[in-house]
């Protein structure tokens, strides 16, 4: 099970990762077509930012996480039973309920959005206003289409097919650079947002081909009393209302950036961005892959294999993400430099980003763990416990956000931190929680300890060399020495990360035969 778990995940990774890469490529086109702090009218980025809280709220609180949380243990269950025609009456029978759902809801807003502009970023007006209201009620139409799209991602996944799944991400950031490059010379942040929608409709059809394969068909099937829709329902409820506490964590963080300068909301969605580039190929991928496993050791009760399987994850998690959180942390100014440096996004720009992005490595090995453990409660049918935490997490962030901004005057630095502090705060909960609850050991402090040890001697390593190149390589005005400079940064720090680690790992074997 470990090496399907890390056949999935590195699949998923790869594909995550060329979907980052292709987002970065996103970033970089915004960033070069608007700029971040002196954006105006339809060019300025805040309002596109802003504009897209409301369809992405929409679509996390109702279908992100909670489709496949709640869809894929009952599918298995008629995997299991070999007993698709039931699989999929009840899948057809959720995703009408979906769909009516989703278009009720974006209809309900699309009236609701100008007051709901108000209140998001109550320091715009006139043409920022304006801008953002129609940018939100065209982007409405995205969670629609999204709530099909990841129904049919949560098909693949009870069956553990991946290659459509990853491939959809990519397109869809594909679709927004469409949009970017030739709409919004002339149409600025609306073309944009008309790329998203593209992008949304190429997720959605990319997938069509593997779940017919698989053996879906639509029908028109309203039996919503189904005993597996009520209970998915239920289970619903709680996975929401435990995305409700994230989303007002952002809803916050929008809030509170629009009041401090113009293009702070932006300067954040660009760090929060240039951060989930590792966040996502490592946490997301492992907690993807790892989730049908762990449903089906806990469908059969076989709690050794469970915890066995969630520490072999959480261990194979840490082993990554940790020097990728320090390397990001150390080169955040190259890294913003090299990937958003460039047309209008100037110097003033790049400093403030990286400073941000800096910020939010420090919590990058939080934001990893904490969709595995979730996960891990959510194969056992729980959803409470996760939604408990993430309620307690943003009123954590919500009331250091107002102390560390408005008292002790730290800015965007202080919306960060203070986001940072939540994340570290739900991962350790989340983790006590659920080994007090499985009673078994299910996290390794010894391995966690040698990790830390490695990315100390591969940060000083990295530091060291970067601190000799400074003084030796004039980077900053030619771009391919910074490229080399990067690129020998990374080799070197990987070097003695790995050299580390395997040193340790001789040595506690010899300690072991002796």
């Amino acid at each position: 099970m470990k090496k399907k778990i890390w056949y999935s995940a590195l699949f998923l990774g790869l594909f995550s990762l060329l979907s980052r890469l292709v987002g970065v490529f996103r970033e970089h086109f915004l960033a070069e077509k608007f700029g971040a702090l002196n954006g105006e009218g339809i060019y300025n980025l805040d309002t596109y930012f802003t504009a897209f809280r409301i369809p992405d709220m929409l679509f996390n609180l109702l279908i992100l996480g909670t489709i496949s949380a709640v869809f894929v243990p009952f599918f298995q269950e008629y995997i299991a039973k070999n007993d698709l025609n039931e699989g999929w009456k009840y899948t057809n029978a959720l995703l009408n309920l979906i769909i009516v759902v989703m278009i009720f809801s974006s209809v309900l807003l699309f009236f609701l959005v100008p007051m709901l502009i108000k209140f998001l970023a109550p320091s715009f007006d006139g043409i920022n206003y304006e801008t953002t209201v129609n940018l939100t009620r065209i982007m409405l139409l995205s969670p629609i289409i999204f709530s099909i799209s990841s129904l049919a991602q949560s098909i693949q996944n009870a069956f553990s097919k991946f290659f459509f799944y990853a491939l959809a991400p990519v397109l869809y950031n594909l679709g927004i650079i469409f949009g970017i490059l030739f709409w919004s010379d002339k149409w600025g942040v609306y073309g944009v947002a008309f790329g998203v929608i593209l992008g949304a409709l190429l997720h959605l059809l990319v997938q069509i081909p593997m779940i017919y394969k698989l053996g879906y068909r639509y029908k028109l099937y309203w039996k919503w009393n189904r005993n597996d829709v009520r209970q998915s329902i239920s289970m619903m409820g709680p996975r929401i209302l435990g995305m409700s506490a994230t989303e007002i964590m952002l809803l916050t963080d929008t809030i509170i950036a629009s009041l401090l300068f113009s293009g702070a909301i932006t300067v954040l969605n660009f760090a929060y961005n240039l951060q989930s580039l590792p966040l996502g190929v490592l946490g997301i991928s492992f907690s993807i892959a790892s989730f049908s496993v762990l449903s089906q050791f806990a469908n059969n009760k076989n709690w050794e294999k469970f915890a066995e399987t969630l520490r072999s994850t959480l261990s194979d998690v840490l082993f990554l993400i940790i020097p990728a959180s320090i390397g990001m942390f150390l080169l955040r100014d190259e890294i913003v430099t090299i990937i958003l440096r460039g047309g209008k996004f100037d110097a003033e720009d790049a400093k403030i980003t990286a400073d941000i992005l800096g910020l939010f490595t420090l919590g990058l090995f939080a934001q990893s763990l904490i969709p595995i453990l979730s996960k891990a409660f959510y194969s056992l049918k729980n959803t409470k416990i996760p939604f408990l935490l993430s309620l307690f997490a943003m009123i954590l962030n919500v009331i250091l956000s107002i102390i560390l901004v408005f008292v002790f005057n730290m800015g965007l630095r202080g919306l960060v931190f203070s986001n940072v502090c939540a994340n570290i705060f739900n991962f350790i909960f989340l983790l006590g929680i659920l080994r007090k609850y499985l009673k078994i050991n299910i996290f390794n402090v010894k391995y966690l300890i040698q990790v830390l040890i490695c990315g100390f001697f591969m940060g000083i390593g990295v530091y060291s060399l970067k601190v000799f190149l400074i003084n030796n390589l004039n980077s900053e005005s030619n771009f391919f020495v910074l490229i080399l400079k990067i690129f020998i940064l990374i080799i070197i720090g990987a070097l003695i990360y790995f050299g580390c680690y395997y040193l340790i790992s001789k040595l506690d074997r010899k300690r072991l035969v002796k």
